[in-house]
């Protein structure tokens, strides 16, 4: 199974037309229609009653639906996982600290605080001052 027979049938039972669904896709009919066969080779079973104008999802086709659309929709996810990790939008930050360094961290909750923009909370971390040998 190829993630583009999975896009081509999830386009085909959400407009219920092959024509409609292979331009939505950017792609020829007959492409849309061989790739759409050979999943329903590969699964053992026509996904779809072709019955024009419109094609109806069979039984088969109605069970597969809400699987093909959740492997689509975890192949996105991990795009863009993937795509932000790149970018360094998101990654492991890695902190190292001594038994000698207390770190205080606050968490601030309030309104005031909250950035109105993003609708996130600010947090201030802070080591507190040395102490003196004499202390």
């Amino acid at each position: 199974m190829e993630m583009h027979q999975v896009r081509y049938f999830l386009a085909v039972a959400q407009h219920l037309n092959f024509t409609r669904a292979a331009e939505v896709r950017n792609v020829t009919q007959p492409s849309l229609t061989r790739a759409i066969k050979q999943l329903e080779a590969e699964l053992g079973g026509d996904l779809f009653r072709r019955e024009r104008p419109a094609a109806q999802l069979t039984e088969l086709g109605q069970r597969m639906h809400p699987l093909l659309k959740q492997c689509y929709e975890a192949a996105a996810g991990a795009r863009s996982l993937a795509s932000s990790f790149k970018s360094g939008d998101i990654g492991a930050l890695r902190i190292a600290l001594t038994h000698s360094v207390i770190l205080r961290c606050s968490f601030l909750t309030s309104t005031r605080s909250s950035d109105s923009s993003t609708g996130s909370n600010s947090a201030s971390c802070a080591a507190p001052a040395a102490r003196s040998a004499n202390s």
